[in-house]
């Protein structure tokens, strides 16, 4: 008598929902990539944005990253009194959240690396007193800006890209 085996099933591979891997992926650069399996190109990823991001606060100062909705004390009051002297004339219409955010279109780069922005703009402007951390100047300064930007741009086609492939079953 011969006993035959079954043959194998395939092997199914359960990903995550898209949506979850894109706010994981915000969360932490590259971990999108590992949800889905795919460790190692998680790692580099994640290990990538987070230098060049770090390289960027070192370049140019904590201030690199400046976005227009946490300021330090000395930038609200100067803010305030701005406002209140523009009020005085009839045509003035004090600006929008978005307008703000315009006014500093570099920061929309730099969110997308994820909650480590949030938290280096939070101590670069609570930092040493009212003023916050000192701002660089020159090139220095926009170097560093540039580099925190591209570690958010790279994150978000890191997002990008391990979203369409949870959808494929980690294929391309």
């Amino acid at each position: 008598m011969s006993t035959a085996t079954p043959p194998p099933l395939p092997q199914r591979i359960i990903m995550p929902r898209r949506r979850w891997s894109r706010w994981r992926g915000w969360l932490v650069p590259g971990l999108g990539y590992v949800l889905i399996g795919q460790r190692a190109r998680g790692a580099v990823i994640g290990v990538t944005i987070l230098l060049m991001f770090t390289a960027g606060l070192l370049i140019g100062g904590m201030r690199v990253i400046d976005s227009a909705f946490i300021e330090s004390t000395q930038e609200r009051e100067d803010r305030a009194s701005q406002e209140r002297i523009r009020k005085s004339d009839s045509n003035y219409r004090a600006p929008t959240p978005v307008m703000r955010t315009l006014q500093k279109p570099w920061f929309i780069g730099q969110f997308f690396a994820g909650p480590v922005t949030l938290i280096a703009n939070y101590v670069g402007a609570t930092w040493g007193g009212d003023k916050g951390a000192p701002f660089s100047h020159a090139r220095v300064y926009e170097i560093g800006v540039l580099y925190a930007a591209v570690a958010g741009m790279m994150n978000l086609m890191a997002i990008i890209d391990s979203a369409y492939r949870s959808g494929n079953g980690g294929a391309r």
